[in-house]
């Protein structure tokens, strides 16, 4: 069997989910194409919105950051479990969806 490649990267916008008390990104349209000739925005968010990894040397001192790891390491095997609809994700609901 051939291995498939995924991105679960979440797309970003002003309603993604964020954690609590996290600010959500905000987008400006600065320049578009029938005025200036070109499109651009301006994003302004914090780091913590998205899909993204904590490194250790976020919270402990004099450990690794995310360039310190080999790319193998944040590949394998993942399963997406719907969570939207959620008011609370609890262990036997993610137990139900296990790898096999």
């Amino acid at each position: 069997m051939q291995n498939k490649l995924i991105d679960l990267t979440h797309i970003l916008n002003e309603k993604i989910t964020a954690y609590p008390d996290t600010v959500a990104p905000k987008f400006e349209v600065l320049n578009t194409v029938a005025e200036h000739g070109f499109a651009e925005l301006q994003m302004t968010t914090v780091l913590h919105v998205g899909t993204h990894i904590d490194a250790p040397c976020h919270i402990l001192k004099n450990t690794k950051s995310l360039d310190q790891f080999l790319i193998d390491k944040f590949i394998g095997k993942a399963i997406v479990i719907p969570c939207q609809y959620k008011e609370e994700i609890n262990l036997k609901y993610l137990q139900s969806y296990r790898l096999a």
